[in-house]
């Protein structure tokens, strides 16, 4: 397995975190996070850990509070 962790924000995507395996599913067409959800929680958690950790800001993350 060869399982990607993936999270599009809007308009494109969703937004919500989604989770395929790309030895199997190379078009990324069929969402596992509701079947695997340990999984993506860890792989979203390791996100986390190295964007705080590189100060990666993303786009729902408000620079400015007006």
């Amino acid at each position: 397995m060869h399982l990607l962790a993936v999270r599009v924000a809007p308009p494109r995507g969703s937004g919500a975190w989604e989770l395929y395996d790309l030895a199997r599913d190379p078009g990324e067409t069929s969402d596992l996070a509701q079947s695997k959800p340990a999984v993506l929680a860890r792989l979203v958690l390791r996100w986390d850990e190295y964007a705080q950790a590189n100060g990666i800001l993303t786009p729902d993350e408000r620079l400015i509070d007006w």
